[in-house]
C-alpha cells in the first residue's frame, strides 16, 4: 500500500520475483567489541562473495556485514547458509539475520 492505494496483491516470493527485489543478508557481533568477530569477519566475508559473486555489498563497517542478495539467486542460499552456520558454530561470536 501507499497513501491508502493497494499497489500489488501476492506473496512476498511472487513480489521479489516480478519486481527483482531480493533479500538483505545481516551479520553482527553478539557482543559490542567483540574482538572475535573481527577475526572471523573477512573469513565471513570472502565466503559469501565465493557463494554468490553478484551479491551486493552494502554495508562492511568494523562491526556489520550487511549484504543484498537478488531473488534470483536463491538458489545458492541454501549452501551459503550451511557454511556460515559452521563459522558461527566453531566461533559463537556473531548472529546472522536475513530481511525480506
Amino acid at each position: 500500500m501507499s497513501k491508502g492505494k493497494l499497489l500489488i496483491m501476492g506473496s512476498s516470493d511472487y513480489i521479489k520475483k516480478t519486481f527483482g527485489i531480493g533479500y538483505s543478508l545481516i551479520i553482527f557481533p553478539k557482543f559490542k567489541k567483540n574482538e572475535e568477530f573481527l577475526n572471523v569477519k573477512d573469513e565471513i566475508q570472502s565466503l559469501v562473495l565465493e557463494k554468490i559473486p553478484k551479491c551486493e555489498n552494502q554495508s562492511v563497517t568494523k562491526d556489520l556485514l550487511v549484504y543484498g542478495l537478488a531473488y534470483n539467486e536463491i538458489d545458492k542460499f541454501p549452501e551459503l547458509f550451511e557454511a556460515i552456520e559452521k563459522i558461527k558454530e566453531q566461533n559463537e561470536c556473531f548472529d546472522v539475520n536475513s530481511e525480506l
